[in-house]
């Protein structure tokens, strides 16, 4: 059942950051004049399900489309807006992977921030993107089932906690 409710809590985090990176995104596109911002932000929703490698491909999918239509609002060359919008969604990439990924999946399983940026980097270089989906919900599981053996092992009920909330 604790299981259960780990995997879940991945998922309403999941959707969580989706919200915020397709929020930002929208923001940019809006400000920018990116042609097919709806589609952008729909595609920005659902690749940042993706770790890392999500907003990475989005980022030089809306640059290249940035280069060929040029922006609504801007007056420039569409090869300088392409180039702008690169540095603005590597920088949603980074902003992603490096601060508001680890920051919401730390929180929102118990894990610190660089022990999530450490399991997404090891996953992707081990084995690729198929790991790196599962890999957080993995980890927080296996310490779940680590804290369940270890309290057994002691003595304790695996279910309460050592201190009681009231006390701490």
């Amino acid at each position: 059942i604790r299981t259960k409710q780990v995997w879940n809590t991945y998922l309403k985090g999941q959707l969580g950051l989706s919200s915020i990176i397709g929020a930002v995104t929208l923001v940019v596109c809006l400000v920018t004049g990116m042609p097919g911002t709806g589609v952008i932000v729909a595609l920005s929703v659902i690749l940042t399900l993706i770790p890392s490698f999500g907003t990475a491909s989005l980022s030089f999918l809306v640059a290249g489309t940035a280069a060929i239509t040029g922006s609504n609002t801007l007056e420039m060359s569409p090869i300088w807006f392409g180039i702008i919008i690169l540095i603005l969604f590597q920088g949603i990439h980074i902003f992603e992977v490096y601060w508001l990924r680890p920051l919401v999946m730390g929180k929102s399983m118990n894990l610190h921030p660089a022990v999530v940026i450490i399991a997404i980097i090891a996953s992707l270089s081990l084995s690729g993107v198929f790991l790196v989906l599962v890999i957080i919900p993995l980890l927080s599981s296996f310490l779940l089932i680590a804290k369940f053996i270890y309290a057994r092992m002691v003595g304790m009920s695996p279910w309460e906690k050592a201190i009681p909330e009231e006390i701490v």
